[in-house]
């Protein structure tokens, strides 16, 4: 005859009592982990090992301690760097890019400082990484290629305007207009897809990151122009694609 229903239910209970009761005898046996990591650069108030000689017991360390410690003095390391002051930052810029601050440089740290924003020149490589195969481009090729884009936000005279009412095009003329006072003349040509619009192989990609590192100067101060061109050129051209 099957057993009854009865009797699971009453095996089920008996074996939870017994785990229970055993867990509970452990529980005072049982050292748990230890809670002070010893994060690089803390203070003895965050940090109560801070300043200790003593190793950390193995069998109470995480690898994530180690993670934490690297990350915390890889940010001690950047932060070293910031630049309270405009010749600070402008000298930082020359030892970081290899040339001479742009036009608006002043304008931009300053902007920069009234908003809170922790200067580091590090902390704008990637811009740099993304920006630097242009430098390859003439610049009156990249003007006209400009034109030919649908969504273009135009600069003129300190005043951003979108040049469609696309939504992602007025969303970041929003935006371009919140700095346009410090705006020089320009067009920007704004991708509203979520993907690149171009692909560039790789040996072209390498060829104009190669051309960039041999333009890297910094002539003397006399010969640097410190005023942007503007888009008089291709202004003149539109004026005559028109007649």
């Amino acid at each position: 005859m099957p057993p009854r229903p009865r009797y699971f239910g009453a095996l089920a209970i008996a074996v939870s009592i017994f785990l229970t009761g055993f867990y509970l005898s452990r529980r005072g046996s049982v050292t748990p982990l230890s809670v002070d990591w010893p994060f690089a650069g803390s203070d003895s108030t965050s940090n109560p090992t801070a300043g200790s000689t003593a190793q950390p017991d193995p069998t109470h360390w995480h690898p994530i301690n180690d993670l934490i410690a690297s990350a915390d003095g890889s940010l001690s390391s950047y932060l070293s760097k910031e630049t309270f002051d405009l010749e600070s930052a402008a000298a930082a810029y020359r030892e970081r890019r290899g040339r001479h601050p742009p036009p608006g440089f002043d304008a931009w740290f300053h902007f920069a400082k009234k908003h809170g924003a922790i200067v580091v020149e590090d902390f704008w490589d990637q811009i740099y990484d993304d920006i630097n195969p242009f430098w390859a481009l003439p610049p009156d090729q990249m003007r006209r290629d400009v034109q030919d884009h649908n969504q273009i936000i135009h600069v003129r005279n300190r005043e951003a305007t979108p040049g469609t009412d696309f939504f992602w095009t007025t969303i970041w003329g929003d935006l371009v207009k919140s700095i346009q006072s410090y705006l020089p003349d320009m067009d920007i040509a704004v991708n509203p897809m979520d993907e690149p619009r171009l692909t560039v192989p790789w040996e072209d990609m390498n060829e104009y990151v190669q051309k960039e590192r041999a333009t890297r100067k910094m002539p003397p101060p006399s010969e640097v122009i410190s005023e942007f061109s503007g888009t008089d050129t291709i202004s003149s051209l539109l004026q005559l694609a028109l007649v």
